[in-house]
């Protein structure tokens, strides 16, 4: 996305009514109205992918010996997990010389290897600025591979033709990674849309390893909005970010500074709460593909020479991203058979929401939440091996519960000026800690931390007091 709002309007567009075409859960007694809040609710599109049948599907005429039906051959030949390697470039690049769309299957061999694997969809929507759709659906099921490429609401312009196939790398890394073992998240080709041309996008796919597992992503992206959410059995997370506002977007080093801060916050809270490296760096990267790329809004240093205009204080004292709400949470474990009220778990979210209060006041707030849990030897030289034995339960158990905001408020004269600028921050932490010895409680302890600041800058003196009494 490419942010076009001059920054000057920043203030105006804040502080009028807005405009939200987007899914906002309201709340009638408050009067602030916040961002957006992007819900993946357009449907499901894998159940329609899920019944095209390979043996009973005719091939687009002229296709049935080319290099696209043998990659399907070569593809259908091989491992499931690999039924989609280098299809989904294919058929978007081969949108250029078929723009009505493409049918195409490949039969399997029948055998009861073949039947034990899971089926496997994926379903790819586009949109176009001028309305029309092409979806792309690919299925591996026991009778084998098939995939259908389809144009609907019009005939593609060969600009938009283009630049759907432009979106073909994109498209293929992103099947690589949910295919690869262990899985990845490469979706950060497909946020970048030509809006001209390109109004969405909407990705779905499963490709769970065995009919018993689970992993579904579901991904959207438009000019005004991404959302992704992904799970598996190990884990669930769900992101979205709200780009209807693109006049709230600071500079890009802005956001760089603040994608690296809340990194650093993720990390911190990982490391506190003993959460898996692995997924969390999966559910960081899909953050940082959602928050980056999408355009800022650069002020003039020549400006500045002198004195800051209005708009430079009103953009350096918010984060410089896009609104955002992002969770993630790990299936949670009962390692101890002694004791499996004992979880491990790892749950943690974060936001930044920028409302309109009051016709003078506006508010960038932020908000991290961390919940876990964990068991750790009493002698870190020994590994957890928790068995029913009283010999191996010698260790301490972790509950972490934190919590904590930022706010940062604007408040406005009736000319539109920042006149002051107020900052609170607060923090709520509570940590229990139970030790055991051979299975005997030894020691519990409860550490709560709390935490309030609050300070104001007065930017402007509307009137000065003039204090007459006399002095001697």
């Amino acid at each position: 996305m490419q942010v076009r709002s001059p920054l000057s309007t920043t203030i105006n567009s804040l502080l009028a009514p807005r405009v939200q075409p987007l899914q906002v859960t309201h709340n009638k007694s408050a009067a602030v109205q916040p961002s957006a809040i992007v819900s993946l609710n357009n449907g499901n599109a894998l159940p329609a992918v899920y019944s095209l049948n390979p043996a009973k599907t005719v091939n687009t005429a002229g296709l049935d010996h080319s290099q696209l039906s043998i990659l399907m051959s070569t593809n259908v030949r091989g491992a499931q997990a690999d039924a989609f390697q280098g299809l989904g470039k294919a058929l978007l690049e081969g949108l250029t010389d078929h723009p009505q769309g493409i049918t195409l299957s490949a039969v399997a061999e029948t055998g009861e290897a073949q039947a034990r694997q899971p089926d496997r969809a994926v379903a790819l929507t586009i949109t176009t600025a001028s309305g029309i759709n092409v979806s792309l659906g690919m299925t591996r099921n026991q009778n084998g591979l098939v995939v259908e490429l389809k144009t609907e609401g019009g005939e593609l312009s060969e600009e938009e033709t283009a630049a759907i196939a432009g979106l073909a790398d994109a498209f293929q890394s992103a099947l690589d990674g949910v295919s690869a073992e262990p899985p990845s998240l490469n979706i950060q080709g497909l946020m970048d849309l030509d809006s001209t041309l390109l109004k969405a996008v909407d990705l779905q796919t499963d490709v769970r390893k065995d009919a018993d597992s689970i992993q579904a992503l579901k991904l959207h992206a438009d000019s005004s909005a991404r959302a992704l959410s992904y799970k598996t059995d190990a884990v669930a997370f769900d992101l979205s970010t709200d780009l209807s506002h693109p006049e709230t977007v600071g500079s890009y080093g802005q956001q760089q500074q603040a994608l690296a801060s809340w990194a650093s916050q993720l990390d911190s809270a990982r490391a506190r709460g003993q959460g898996d490296k692995n997924l969390i760096d999966m559910f960081r990267n899909s953050f940082m593909a959602l928050n980056s790329r999408y355009g800022s809004n650069e002020v003039d240093n020549r400006l500045n020479i002198i004195t800051r205009t209005n708009d430079n204080i009103v953009q350096e004292n918010l984060s410089g991203l896009a609104d955002y709400s992002a969770n993630f949470k790990q299936a949670d474990k009962s390692p101890n058979p002694f004791r499996k009220d004992e979880r491990d778990s790892f749950a943690y979210s974060s936001s930044q929401r920028t409302e309109r209060g009051t016709a003078y006041n506006l508010t960038q707030k932020t908000t991290s939440h961390l919940q876990a849990s964990y068991h750790q030897p009493l002698d870190r030289t020994v590994p957890l091996a928790l068995t029913l034995e009283a010999s191996s339960q010698n260790y301490s158990y972790h509950q972490i519960d934190e919590r904590s905001a930022a706010e940062t408020t604007l408040a406005f004269n009736d000319k539109g000026d920042v006149k002051s600028v107020t900052n609170a921050t607060e923090k709520h932490n509570v940590e229990t800690v139970k030790k055991y010895n051979a299975g005997r409680l030894i020691e519990e302890s409860r550490t709560p931390y709390d935490d309030q600041q609050t300070s104001t800058r007065a930017l402007i003196v509307d009137s000065l007091k003039v204090d007459h009494r006399s002095s001697r």
